[in-house]
């Protein structure tokens, strides 16, 4: 076999190397070209990990409720049972300030021990017999 025949018969097999031993015999350089031919080519491997990106959001405003409005205050009142006067003070003498029908809604803030109580009626002041007064 020709050298010219071995070169074609080597670049016809892509991959593979062949020796041709005439004589049995190889020759360190050959053995050298053989063992680095061999020789297992190390296996690199990478491994990539894809994490998806945390998803960020905006913070939401914070939204304060606003406090409930105070309850206005109730004021008691009171209901009057019979014709009666508004009086100016806690005594029969005097003009009074107004006439009261039966069924008439009047106010107080506090109510009294005696025998008159001061109430409010269309925003004027003055006393009311309590007998005439229904609470």
């Amino acid at each position: 076999m020709t050298n010219d025949s071995k070169r074609k018969m080597a670049a016809s097999i892509p991959g593979i190397i062949v020796i041709v031993v005439a004589s049995g015999l190889l020759t360190y350089g050959a053995s050298l070209a053989v063992a680095e031919a061999t020789k297992p080519k190390p296996i690199v491997t990478k491994t990539v990990v894809v994490v998806a990106e945390p998803k960020v959001e905006a913070p939401s405003p914070v939204v304060t409720p606003e406090p409930a409005p105070e309850p206005a205050p109730v004021t008691p009142t009171a209901t009057t049972n019979s014709f009666v006067y508004l009086r100016p003070t806690a005594a029969t003498s005097g003009t009074p300030l107004a006439d009261l029908q039966a069924g008439t809604v009047v106010s107080y803030t506090v109510r009294s021990t005696g025998l008159w109580q001061k109430v409010t009626v269309s925003g004027q002041a003055g006393y009311v017999y309590k007998r005439w007064l229904t609470f």
